[in-house]
């Protein structure tokens, strides 16, 4: 019998271990994890939060590394070890903790073929003697709708910072950070028997879209690019399915500008770009290198709507280059999505009279640092919610 959609599921964990202890001897720097790691010699670990500072390294694990211990070379000695302390490894294997709700998924792997030619007396075929594997890369989309629970840590995957207060809704605000994390991802199809389990390793968002339109859900498109897939012939999804959530619609919607409200908004659209460097990899591994920025991150979007007498000051915005706050707001009960930007509008906004309908105007603009400020005032995604955690 074939194999369907119906049952497949999708979850994810940050790719991270808490840091128990640390210390320091002769040059090396030895931290504790409070769960076994699976890194081996030479693989490349961000290590933060740690008190005092000197252990915050960014470096390549060293002979020792192994279960639960692991071994950076660092010049001086640090100190006495205080409190606190993570470590993050792209692809360093986590069991998967929050299960999303898709709407579809194109996870694939990309594996380079080493062939090169060789000439052995009759043969026709080539020989698979002369095959080898090359560079591995895993790209892909995942397609889900906005939730009211269980998708903040999305947006901190899309960002790179998260941060959470109150005691109940709970506030998580993310915001642009230099180093994004990784995930691991999980994919079933065939119910709760799964038929197969798909497991990507070292995930990061390169590029994501939000998108809201008339007589439609909110939805969230991501595109990832990671490290490596396996596979299982059976097996449910790892983590958590919230429960009571509710889909965002356009009925839960709010534009603004400059703090007033757009007329009659048909859609709107907010695009991120991470520009991630993932296709490169080094002598002596398949794996594609750390993915990191390799320019400016970029915000982008459209907005499409009515043309009404108090919309003409947007024109004027246009033509003068004049700085605005674009916000959307998503509300619904005591759950909320804000997306806050400066932004600029863009070669586009100009309306067109097309006989006697309605002036449709249809908006792109890309988020600008205003001068003095930084990049978590410029752009940010505050959800409010039940959850503890993101």
């Amino acid at each position: 019998m074939a194999v369907t959609g119906v049952g497949s599921g999708l979850s994810i964990g940050k790719e991270v271990r808490t840091i128990s202890t640390a210390s320091w001897s002769t040059g090396v720097a030895t931290y504790t994890t409070s769960a076994a790691h699976g890194l081996a010699v030479g693989a490349r670990v961000r290590i933060t939060g740690i008190s005092p500072s000197g252990y915050n390294v960014i470096g390549v694990t060293t002979t020792g590394t192994t279960g639960s211990t692991v071994k950076v070379a660092i010049s001086s000695d640090p100190g006495s070890y205080s409190s606190g302390g993570s470590l993050y490894s792209i692809g360093m294997t986590t069991t998967p903790t929050r299960v999303l709700k898709m709407l579809s998924e194109s996870i694939d792997q990309d594996t380079a073929k080493l062939e090169t030619p060789t000439l052995s007396g009759a043969l026709l075929l080539q020989s698979a003697t002369a095959v080898r594997q090359g560079r591995t890369r895993v790209s892909g989309d995942t397609q889900l709708l906005l939730w009211t629970k269980g998708e903040a840590l999305l947006f901190e995957a899309m960002l790179g910072s998260i941060a959470t207060t109150g005691s109940g809704p709970y506030t998580h605000t993310a915001s642009p950070s230099k180093y994004l994390p990784s995930y691991t991802m999980q994919v079933t199809a065939g119910g709760t028997s799964a038929v197969f389990r798909k497991q990507a390793v070292g995930m990061m968002v390169d590029s994501w879209e939000i998108a809201l339109s008339i007589n439609e859900n909110a939805t969230l498109g991501l595109t990832w690019v990671g490290n490596g897939i396996s596979y299982t012939g059976s097996g449910s999804l790892d983590g958590t399915d919230p429960t009571g959530q509710t889909a965002y619609s356009y009925v839960d919607g709010a534009v603004t500008v400059g703090g007033s409200s757009i007329g009659c908004v048909k859609n709107i659209t907010i695009s991120g770009n991470n520009n991630l460097n993932s296709d490169d990899t080094c002598i002596g591994r398949t794996t594609i290198s750390d993915p990191e920025r390799g320019q400016f991150m970029e915000i982008t979007g459209n907005v499409e709507f009515e043309l009404e007498a108090s919309d003409v000051g947007y024109l004027t915005d246009f033509t003068n280059g004049t700085q605005k706050t674009l916000v959307l707001t998503l509300t619904n009960g005591s759950s909320s999505v804000t997306i806050s930007m400066t932004m600029q509008w863009q070669t586009g906004i100009t309306p067109k009279v097309a006989g006697t309908d309605k002036i449709t105007v249809t908006g792109p603009y890309k988020a600008y640092v205003t001068s003095g400020n930084t990049d978590a005032q410029t752009f940010s995604i505050v959800a409010v919610n039940a959850d503890s955690t993101p």
